[in-house]
């Protein structure tokens, strides 16, 4: 007899992997923009993010470990560096979110910070975190399988992620 494998759970804490992710990305007042994600988290707070045109066009590097952050915009001729990738981010995408942050919706991890508070629904398997002082919400919903959707809203984008494990 034939046997599948058992597909594997996003529901746990990875801290460390590769995921691939489409991101549906609308500004308001502005237009809507898809992009694709490829994702690797080595170690807590070592991450690189690769964005690119579903044409295949290289949007954007992100490169962020503990307390540093770069990120290159090839199309602008632009380099950003600095301890916080914070503004480099809401200048291009919109969205005021620390690289570190970030990490935490490819880990499936609450975000553990002051500026943070963070909610959990057990039996939907959500959850839903916001920042205080910037106003910057993410709610990780819908589940399954190696596939999850996550949500992350500011006052003037919203960012509709769906990330696939590649673990």
């Amino acid at each position: 007899a034939c046997q599948t494998a058992p597909k594997k759970s996003t529901d746990s804490i990875q801290k460390q992997g590769v995921w691939t992710a489409k991101i549906l990305l609308k500004q308001k007042n502005k237009k809507s923009y898809t992009m694709n994600a490829h994702v690797r988290i080595s170690e807590e707070d070592k991450s690189r993010i690769d964005l690119t045109l579903p044409s295949g066009l290289y949007l954007a590097g992100l490169v962020s470990e503990t307390n540093k952050f770069e990120m290159v915009v090839p199309r602008d001729k632009k380099i950003y560096r600095g301890r916080d990738g914070r503004q480099a981010l809401k200048e291009n995408f919109g969205v005021s979110v620390s690289p570190r942050v970030l990490s935490h919706v490819f880990t499936n991890e609450p975000i553990r910070d002051k500026n943070w508070s963070c909610s959990e629904n057990e039996e939907k398997k959500t959850f839903t975190c916001r920042n205080l002082r910037t106003r910057v919400a993410i709610q990780w919903l819908g589940r399954s399988g190696q596939t999850k959707k996550v949500n992350i809203r500011s006052r003037n984008v919203i960012a509709k992620l769906l990330i696939r494990s590649k673990n």
